[in-house]
């Protein structure tokens, strides 16, 4: 192992790493251009089988190249997770999300308000 250049090693690996997010970036344009198609289509934005068959698929790939199910499970986890919220976004459900949240927490102010009010009654 002489000839090993640590350098020229972890050059290597930094093109390969700035090769994975950009690929990452341009998944991520492909999952708004079909959150696009499915909102026009009224397409739901997941379908867990699809989801499914396909981290089984990259978990078959994976082990042709000496990578862990596990490992592959959790990255493909990752991406998917952020194509769905792309996806979302898209929809305008992270608006709608947001709506639900502050609603939530108007009607828990309110009941905690009605029951200071009853306290004060009492008293």
């Amino acid at each position: 192992m002489q000839d090993f250049d640590l350098n020229q090693t972890q050059t290597a690996l930094q093109v390969m790493d700035n090769q994975i997010i950009e690929l990452l970036g341009q998944r991520n344009n492909l999952s708004k251009q079909v959150g696009h198609y499915k909102k026009l289509n009224n397409l739901p934005i997941q379908d867990e089988t699809v989801a499914e068959s396909k981290q089984r698929e990259l978990v078959k790939f994976g082990k042709t190249l000496s990578l862990s199910p596990k490992f592959i499970r959790r990255i493909w986890r990752n991406i998917h997770h952020y194509s769905i919220q792309t996806q979302e976004q898209v929809f305008g459900k992270d608006l709608i999300r947001q709506i639900k949240k502050d609603d939530k927490t108007n009607r828990d102010q309110a009941k905690r308000q009605k029951r200071g009010a009853k306290k004060e009654k009492k008293v």
